[in-house]
This record gives C-alpha cells, structure tokens and sequence, in this order.
C-alpha cells in the first residue's frame, strides 16, 4: 500500500506526516451484517451507535409501513459510509 502524505506546518517548520491508508472492506462488510459496527471498528463511536439505534427504530417502522423504504435506504447509506475515508 501506498501511505497517503501529508505536511503540516509547526512553528515555522514543515512536518511531514506520513498516513498508512487504511483498508475500507472489512468496516464496510461489518456494517453489512451490524449496522453501525463498521463505524464503530473505524473509531467513529458516536456515529456508530446512533446508526445502530436509528436502524433500530427503522426496522421498527416497518410494521407501520415507510420502514419498508427507510430501512433499506438507511442501511446502503451506512454501508457505504462504513467503507468511505470519513
């Protein structure tokens, strides 16, 4: 892998800092299984447990009818964002 380069400027002196990219599949194929864990595994835990909760009440709105829309929607969105570079 190619690590990602980064400067930043310390008192007056230029820092370099160097970043391993970090691999995007296994957050994303955790959040496949358990919203919200691939957010969780990322260090994003805020962001993680309030995708668990919202998928939660999600699912639960399936009995009334719009979690039939919301729910699939909600959890490609959370997929997606598991895998991007957030």
């Amino acid at each position: 892998m190619d690590p990602a380069l980064y400067a930043a400027v310390v008192s007056g002196q230029q820092v370099v800092v160097l970043r391993q990219k970090q691999a995007h599949g296994a957050p994303a194929l955790l959040s496949f299984f358990l919203p919200g864990l691939g957010q969780l595994v990322k260090g994003q835990i805020v962001k993680g447990l309030a995708t668990f909760v919202v998928m939660g009440f999600s699912a639960l709105l399936i009995f009334v009818g719009i979690g039939l829309v919301t729910t699939p929607l909600l959890w490609i969105l959370q997929v997606w964002d598991a895998y991007s570079d957030n």
